[in-house]
């Protein structure tokens, strides 16, 4: 399968369209992660600004957050890359993630996480979400020109919580909580949606649909270098 490098990312995100997942989950992010977030916040992949948009309203001036993006939509949001960021160390009590690093080739998987790891605080938190272990068959295609093989909409990565643990575990963070559910319902049924899964109901239906999303919060233990 090929994986996009960071060029190719770039190419792919220059030719999206909103509204991008981000833009509707934004403060079902938030909210499950509102006990985690410190007082400077970044987010790393910021699409169209969605989630700061949100994190303004929500904290106005007792919290701040900034936002970086391969392909920026919106002028408040910084150009630049999640294997290179442009910030000094122990930056940020909080960083975000969201549908970032399935999208991530191998070797900028690795330099992602460690410049997370470097920009964050001793202790700080990064929350993200992902897609949990999706079944790369049914959203591949085939260029025509070319031949190669490609997720249709640029994922390079699957995860399931094991390789989540592990994956962080090496890149000096500890899991605080995952949560697997689908973000898109508990955005459209708000209250209810939380309510679902907070009785666990999905354990009732057992559709893989219910718990397509994994979000989930890292700690910063310590410093890689």
């Amino acid at each position: 399968m090929k994986q996009f490098d960071s060029s190719q990312q770039d190419k792919f995100w220059a030719t999206q369209k909103p509204p991008y997942k981000g833009d509707l989950v934004s403060d079902v992010i938030l909210s499950l992660g509102k006990r985690y977030i410190g007082k400077n916040a970044i987010d790393i992949g910021a699409g169209s600004g969605a989630l700061m948009r949100s994190f303004r309203g929500k904290y106005k001036d007792s919290k701040s957050i900034v936002g970086v993006d391969i392909s920026p939509k919106v002028e408040y949001i910084q150009q630049g890359d999640c294997t290179n960021l442009r910030f000094e160390d122990d930056s940020f009590d909080t960083c975000f993630a969201t549908d970032l690093i399935e999208h991530l080739s191998d070797p900028d998987l690795d330099k992602c996480l460690n410049e997370i790891n470097r920009i964050l605080k001793k202790n700080g938190f990064a929350i993200i979400n992902t897609i949990d272990n999706e079944n790369f068959l049914k959203a591949m295609v085939t260029c025509p020109e070319c031949g190669c093989t490609f997720h249709r909409t640029g994922h390079c990565q699957v995860f399931d919580e094991d390789r989540i643990r592990e994956l962080f575990a090496n890149k000096g963070f500890s899991i605080v909580t995952i949560r697997k559910l689908n973000l898109g319902y508990v955005s459209m049924f708000k209250f209810f949606g939380h309510l679902f899964y907070l009785l666990r109901l999905d354990k009732l239906f057992k559709v893989k649909l219910l718990t397509n999303d994994m979000f989930f919060v890292a700690r910063k233990e310590k410093d890689l270098k």
